[in-house]
């Protein structure tokens, strides 16, 4: 016998099924997209910035209640202070749709454990709660677009 064990974490990921997979993979995939929505409006990114968004990402896939998620979103929130300067751009939108998706995302994921089942009224009580912060996002964009 050996005496190496998996993290839990590890076991746990193997579980997830259905729309728990989904969840999951939304949360690295929200943080390369805002990676991208920085690299469109910018033109640029900070390579090992962005690699430190993705390893933490990765770290928020596998444990969500990591300190990783907050990594994410305050290291994305650098690269995009940095080097975005059109405080109008329609990527901030997407930007902040990512990020926001991201935070849902992370937050889904820590609720239950990755075997666990996710029911339909509770996936559209996300979805739902989810499209209004998107659609808020998006007035508070035209608002700022329409004052600047």
């Amino acid at each position: 016998m050996s005496d190496v064990t998996l993290p839990d974490w590890l076991w746990l990921l193997g579980r997830a099924r259905g729309l728990s997979i989904v969840v999951r993979l939304l949360v690295p995939l929200s943080a390369l997209a805002a990676i991208g929505c920085t690299r469109a409006a910018a033109g640029e990114v900070v390579v090992a910035l962005s690699a430190c968004i993705v390893a933490f990402a990765l770290v928020s896939t596998a444990d969500a209640d990591s300190p990783g998620g907050a990594l994410v979103v305050a290291l994305v929130v650098v690269q995009w202070v940095v080097l975005v300067d059109d405080v109008t751009t329609p990527w901030s939108l997407g930007a902040a749709t990512s990020l926001g998706v991201f935070h849902v995302a992370t937050a889904a994921s820590s609720v239950a454990p990755a075997g666990a089942r996710w029911s339909k009224p509770m996936a559209r009580r996300w979805s739902r709660r989810t499209a209004v912060v998107v659609l808020a996002s998006a007035g508070t964009w035209l608002l700022v677009a329409a004052v600047a």
